[in-house]
């Protein structure tokens, strides 16, 4: 993304922008299913919220990090006719993709 992002997550959240997976690069291919995840690039990732300790415990997605997520999780956003999804913790995260 070259735009700066014109939000910043607190605590525990995450924004995410979908992408649509390509199968011309061979290296992912999502099933077709009703249920199946969605692939998305995370935008920004809030400091993590503190534990019992006092101490902010980070989360284990990073900013760049391409993910499949939960499509039923995080919540839909519209600004400046741009759509992000927010997720609260990582929860609904299935994996990072590592390629």
């Amino acid at each position: 993304m070259t735009d700066k992002l014109p939000m910043r997550p607190t605590g525990n959240r995450i924004i995410i922008e979908k992408e649509e997976p390509s199968l011309n690069k061979g290296k992912l291919i999502l099933t077709v299913a009703v249920d199946s995840p969605c692939l998305g690039r995370v935008l920004a990732v809030g400091p993590g919220n503190y534990g019992p300790t006092g101490v902010r415990m980070p989360l284990e997605v990073k900013s760049g990090d391409r993910v499949l997520y939960n499509k039923h999780g995080g919540q839909r956003t519209v600004y400046k006719e741009k759509e992000y999804w927010i997720f609260y913790g990582d929860t609904d995260i299935f994996a990072i993709i590592e390629d």
